[in-house]
Protein backbone atom coordinates (compact mmCIF):
# COMPACT_ATOMS: atom_id res chain seq x y z
CA UNK A 1 0.00 0.00 0.00
CA UNK A 2 3.02 2.66 1.10
CA UNK A 3 4.56 1.57 -2.04
CA UNK A 4 1.77 2.61 -4.72
CA UNK A 5 1.03 5.81 -2.54
CA UNK A 6 4.57 6.94 -2.55
CA UNK A 7 4.06 7.33 -6.40
CA UNK A 8 1.95 9.24 -6.25
CA UNK A 9 1.53 11.51 -3.38
CA UNK A 10 4.66 13.84 -1.90
CA UNK A 11 5.29 12.80 1.59
CA UNK A 12 4.00 15.12 3.39
CA UNK A 13 0.63 15.99 5.67
CA UNK A 14 -0.98 15.49 2.15
CA UNK A 15 0.31 11.96 2.55
CA UNK A 16 -0.32 10.59 5.75
CA UNK A 17 -3.97 11.81 5.05
CA UNK A 18 -4.52 10.05 1.93
CA UNK A 19 -2.68 6.95 3.56
CA UNK A 20 -5.08 7.08 6.38
CA UNK A 21 -7.87 7.59 3.68
CA UNK A 22 -6.52 3.99 2.34
CA UNK A 23 -6.70 2.28 5.38
CA UNK A 24 -10.29 3.26 6.55
CA UNK A 25 -11.81 2.01 3.24
CA UNK A 26 -9.54 -1.47 3.59
CA UNK A 27 -11.69 -1.33 7.12
CA UNK A 28 -15.30 -0.61 5.44
CA UNK A 29 -14.68 -3.50 3.18
CA UNK A 30 -12.58 -2.06 0.03
CA UNK A 31 -10.37 -4.34 -1.91
CA UNK A 32 -6.54 -2.81 -2.22
CA UNK A 33 -7.25 -1.90 -5.97
CA UNK A 34 -10.81 -0.38 -4.92
CA UNK A 35 -9.17 1.39 -2.41
CA UNK A 36 -6.55 2.54 -4.26
CA UNK A 37 -8.49 4.14 -7.19
CA UNK A 38 -11.20 6.07 -4.61
CA UNK A 39 -7.97 7.32 -3.02
CA UNK A 40 -6.53 8.10 -6.56
CA UNK A 41 -10.61 9.56 -7.40
CA UNK A 42 -11.09 11.60 -3.97
CA UNK A 43 -7.46 13.36 -4.45
CA UNK A 44 -7.98 14.25 -8.41
CA UNK A 45 -11.35 16.37 -7.31
CA UNK A 46 -9.69 18.14 -4.23
CA UNK A 47 -7.09 19.05 -6.81
CA UNK A 48 -9.44 20.53 -9.38
CA UNK A 49 -11.55 22.06 -6.20
CA UNK A 50 -8.20 23.82 -4.91
CA UNK A 51 -7.45 25.09 -8.18
CA UNK A 52 -10.60 26.17 -8.65
CA UNK A 53 -10.49 28.09 -5.48
CA UNK A 54 -7.38 30.01 -6.18
CA UNK A 55 -8.53 30.90 -9.05
CA UNK A 56 -11.27 32.35 -7.78
CA UNK A 57 -9.25 33.78 -5.29
CA UNK A 58 -7.01 35.84 -7.34
CA UNK A 59 -9.57 37.43 -9.14
CA UNK A 60 -11.20 38.50 -5.60
CA UNK A 61 -8.12 39.73 -4.73
CA UNK A 62 -7.71 41.78 -7.57
CA UNK A 63 -11.13 43.06 -7.25
CA UNK A 64 -11.74 43.46 -3.62
CA UNK A 65 -7.69 44.85 -2.20
CA UNK A 66 -8.40 48.32 -3.51
CA UNK A 67 -11.79 48.84 -2.23
CA UNK A 68 -12.33 50.93 1.20
CA UNK A 69 -12.28 49.04 4.38
CA UNK A 70 -16.07 49.12 4.98
CA UNK A 71 -17.34 48.26 1.11
CA UNK A 72 -20.51 46.72 0.46
CA UNK A 73 -20.16 44.57 -2.56
CA UNK A 74 -22.32 42.86 -5.36
CA UNK A 75 -20.99 39.53 -6.19
CA UNK A 76 -22.79 37.99 -9.33
CA UNK A 77 -21.73 34.61 -10.56
CA UNK A 78 -23.53 31.15 -11.46
CA UNK A 79 -25.30 28.87 -9.56
CA UNK A 80 -22.19 26.06 -10.39
CA UNK A 81 -20.07 28.16 -9.37
CA UNK A 82 -21.61 29.81 -6.45
CA UNK A 83 -20.05 27.78 -3.31
CA UNK A 84 -16.84 27.40 -4.83
CA UNK A 85 -16.60 31.51 -4.67
CA UNK A 86 -18.74 31.94 -1.76
CA UNK A 87 -16.05 29.71 0.06
CA UNK A 88 -13.30 32.05 -1.59
CA UNK A 89 -14.73 35.06 -0.36
CA UNK A 90 -15.24 34.77 3.35
CA UNK A 91 -11.50 32.58 2.71
CA UNK A 92 -10.32 36.42 1.65
CA UNK A 93 -12.25 38.56 4.12
CA UNK A 94 -12.48 36.06 7.19
CA UNK A 95 -8.41 36.77 6.55
CA UNK A 96 -8.75 40.37 6.56
CA UNK A 97 -10.96 40.88 9.55
CA UNK A 98 -11.60 39.87 12.88
CA UNK A 99 -15.41 38.86 12.76
CA UNK A 100 -17.83 37.63 10.03
CA UNK A 101 -21.39 37.41 10.27
CA UNK A 102 -22.63 34.81 7.73
CA UNK A 103 -26.47 34.19 6.06
CA UNK A 104 -26.41 31.19 5.04
CA UNK A 105 -29.63 30.25 2.63
CA UNK A 106 -27.74 27.23 0.79
CA UNK A 107 -25.92 25.05 3.98
CA UNK A 108 -26.54 24.19 7.05
CA UNK A 109 -24.33 25.05 9.85
CA UNK A 110 -23.02 21.58 10.15
CA UNK A 111 -22.26 21.61 6.73
CA UNK A 112 -20.29 24.87 6.96
CA UNK A 113 -18.27 23.79 9.69
CA UNK A 114 -16.93 20.67 8.44
CA UNK A 115 -16.17 22.51 4.72
CA UNK A 116 -14.63 25.61 6.27
CA UNK A 117 -12.11 23.43 8.06
CA UNK A 118 -11.01 21.77 5.14
CA UNK A 119 -10.78 25.45 3.80
CA UNK A 120 -8.39 26.21 6.68
CA UNK A 121 -11.21 29.25 7.81
CA UNK A 122 -11.40 29.81 11.58
CA UNK A 123 -15.13 29.14 12.45
CA UNK A 124 -14.34 30.74 15.63
CA UNK A 125 -14.15 33.72 14.15
CA UNK A 126 -17.78 33.54 12.64
CA UNK A 127 -21.38 33.85 13.69
CA UNK A 128 -23.66 31.88 11.64
CA UNK A 129 -27.23 32.37 10.67
CA UNK A 130 -28.78 29.15 9.89
CA UNK A 131 -31.96 29.69 8.27
CA UNK A 132 -32.51 26.02 6.71
CA UNK A 133 -32.00 23.71 9.42
CA UNK A 134 -33.72 24.62 12.90
CA UNK A 135 -35.11 21.57 13.00
CA UNK A 136 -31.76 20.18 13.64
CA UNK A 137 -30.91 22.98 16.09
CA UNK A 138 -31.17 20.29 19.12
CA UNK A 139 -27.99 18.40 17.78
CA UNK A 140 -26.12 21.57 17.76
CA UNK A 141 -24.60 23.01 21.26
CA UNK A 142 -22.52 25.92 19.62
CA UNK A 143 -22.62 29.84 20.94
CA UNK A 144 -21.84 30.62 17.05
CA UNK A 145 -24.78 29.98 15.42
CA UNK A 146 -28.58 31.10 15.45
CA UNK A 147 -30.94 29.08 13.63
CA UNK A 148 -33.82 31.09 11.92
CA UNK A 149 -37.09 30.02 11.74
CA UNK A 150 -37.29 29.86 7.76
CA UNK A 151 -36.09 32.42 5.50
CA UNK A 152 -39.23 34.64 5.78
CA UNK A 153 -38.03 35.41 9.10
CA UNK A 154 -36.70 38.52 8.01
CA UNK A 155 -37.29 40.65 10.78
CA UNK A 156 -35.32 38.07 13.21
CA UNK A 157 -32.73 37.78 10.34
CA UNK A 158 -32.30 41.44 10.68
CA UNK A 159 -32.41 41.48 14.55
CA UNK A 160 -29.92 38.85 14.54
CA UNK A 161 -27.79 40.42 12.02
CA UNK A 162 -27.52 43.53 14.41
CA UNK A 163 -26.68 41.39 17.62
CA UNK A 164 -24.41 39.80 15.08
CA UNK A 165 -22.64 43.02 15.31
CA UNK A 166 -22.82 44.45 18.63
CA UNK A 167 -21.00 41.00 19.30
CA UNK A 168 -18.09 41.86 17.41
CA UNK A 169 -18.31 45.67 19.43
CA UNK A 170 -14.56 47.20 18.37
CA UNK A 171 -13.62 44.47 16.06
CA UNK A 172 -13.34 44.68 12.16
CA UNK A 173 -15.61 42.41 10.50
CA UNK A 174 -18.35 41.86 7.79
CA UNK A 175 -21.88 40.26 6.63
CA UNK A 176 -21.89 37.91 4.12
CA UNK A 177 -24.87 36.83 2.35
CA UNK A 178 -24.26 33.27 0.60
CA UNK A 179 -27.32 33.52 -1.88
CA UNK A 180 -29.81 36.59 -2.35
CA UNK A 181 -31.64 34.45 -4.89
CA UNK A 182 -32.66 31.60 -2.58
CA UNK A 183 -33.85 33.70 -0.11
CA UNK A 184 -35.66 36.16 -2.66
CA UNK A 185 -37.08 32.65 -3.70
CA UNK A 186 -39.04 32.95 -0.07
CA UNK A 187 -39.74 36.09 0.15
CA UNK A 188 -42.27 38.75 -2.18
CA UNK A 189 -39.49 41.14 -4.17
CA UNK A 190 -40.71 44.23 -2.61
CA UNK A 191 -40.47 43.15 1.02
CA UNK A 192 -37.18 41.64 0.71
CA UNK A 193 -36.33 44.74 -1.27
CA UNK A 194 -37.03 46.86 2.25
CA UNK A 195 -35.44 43.78 4.55
CA UNK A 196 -31.93 44.37 2.65
CA UNK A 197 -32.12 47.87 1.96
CA UNK A 198 -32.80 48.17 5.66
CA UNK A 199 -29.78 45.83 6.46
CA UNK A 200 -27.85 47.50 4.25
CA UNK A 201 -28.49 50.66 5.93
CA UNK A 202 -27.68 49.12 9.30
CA UNK A 203 -24.35 47.91 8.12
CA UNK A 204 -23.40 51.13 6.90
CA UNK A 205 -23.92 53.01 9.79
CA UNK A 206 -21.30 50.86 11.83
CA UNK A 207 -18.97 50.80 9.14
CA UNK A 208 -19.24 47.13 7.99
CA UNK A 209 -18.22 45.48 5.24
CA UNK A 210 -20.86 43.49 3.31
CA UNK A 211 -20.36 40.78 0.66
CA UNK A 212 -23.83 40.05 -1.32
CA UNK A 213 -23.50 36.74 -3.53
CA UNK A 214 -26.08 36.36 -6.52
CA UNK A 215 -26.75 35.08 -9.78
CA UNK A 216 -25.70 36.99 -13.34
CA UNK A 217 -28.86 36.03 -14.65
CA UNK A 218 -31.25 37.16 -11.71
CA UNK A 219 -34.98 37.74 -13.61
CA UNK A 220 -36.19 40.45 -10.29
CA UNK A 221 -34.25 43.13 -12.77
CA UNK A 222 -36.13 45.83 -10.38
CA UNK A 223 -35.19 43.88 -7.19
CA UNK A 224 -31.62 44.02 -8.69
CA UNK A 225 -30.94 47.48 -9.40
CA UNK A 226 -32.05 48.58 -5.51
CA UNK A 227 -29.54 46.16 -4.14
CA UNK A 228 -26.93 48.03 -6.83
CA UNK A 229 -27.95 50.97 -5.88
CA UNK A 230 -26.76 50.22 -2.56
CA UNK A 231 -23.54 48.37 -3.26
CA UNK A 232 -19.77 50.28 -3.86
CA UNK A 233 -19.38 47.53 -6.43
CA UNK A 234 -20.50 44.92 -8.74
CA UNK A 235 -18.10 42.11 -9.64
CA UNK A 236 -18.86 39.52 -12.23
CA UNK A 237 -17.11 36.21 -11.52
Amino acid sequence: MARTLQKTIPFGIDRLYHDALYLHLIHNGYTPKQAEKEVTTRLNAQMRENVECMKYSEIIRQELDTLPDDSIVLIETTPEKAHEVGLALIKYYSDKKDAGIIVSASRPYTNLVSVFSKRFINIGKMFILDCISKNQSADVKAKNVVFVDNMNALTDISISISQGIQRYNGKRKFVFFDSIPTMVLHNKPQIFARFIHSVLTMMRVNRVSGILVSFKDESNQQLRAEIVQMCDKVINI
